[in-house]
């Protein structure tokens, strides 16, 4: 289930990120950019303990708690983007009004 909820969140993630386009920037740089990589790092090498540690426990418990830093890092890049794009009038102003004269 875990393996599932960790391809899950990455493929979101992802699927986000090219859907906003050019207003998606501050999530590949400065902070956020760094939390989010953190983030499919962490699950991915959590995913993978959990697989390997079926009959391990401290691998097992490991990998868990790899997934579970990694949704953290994933929600504070959101967090963290959002805070840029709201200080920056290019990702707030100026696509209103493309879309006016659109």
């Amino acid at each position: 289930m875990a393996l599932g909820g960790v391809v899950a969140e990455i493929a979101a993630a992802e699927a986000m990120k090219r859907r906003l386009g050019d207003a998606g920037d501050p999530y590949h740089g400065g902070e956020s950019g760094r939390f989010g990589r953190v983030a499919t790092a962490l699950g991915a090498l959590g995913a993978g303990a959990l697989v390997l540690g079926r009959r391990r426990r401290p691998l097992a418990v490991a990998g868990a708690a790899a997934v579970l830093a990694a949704s953290f890092c994933e929600r504070w890049s959101i967090f963290r983007a959002g805070t840029a794009s709201a200080s920056d009038p290019r990702y707030t102003v100026d696509l209103q009004r493309g879309r006016l004269t659109a």
